[in-house]
């Protein structure tokens, strides 16, 4: 799973919630940086927030499906 959200806590606490029931999970704060962590995290589901700073949920999702149409990510 990639997490994306800029309230630190409110991640966190999904982070270690999805990463006891065994899934893996990367974070990031922001648009940008979640771009950048996908490039390397081969992630099934993105939950992205949509107000986010710098690049808003609605504008990130339709960029990671521009860039990863054939992968699996939802």
């Amino acid at each position: 799973m990639l997490l994306v959200g800029d309230n630190e806590h409110a991640a966190e606490g999904s982070r270690a919630c999805s990463e006891a029931s065994d899934m893996k999970v990367a974070v990031a704060p922001d648009g940008p940086d979640a771009l950048r962590v996908a490039v390397a995290f081969a992630a099934d589901v993105a939950v992205l927030d949509i107000g986010l700073p710098i690049m808003d949920g609605c504008e990130l999702a339709g960029r990671l499906r521009e860039r990863h149409r054939a992968a699996r990510l939802r």
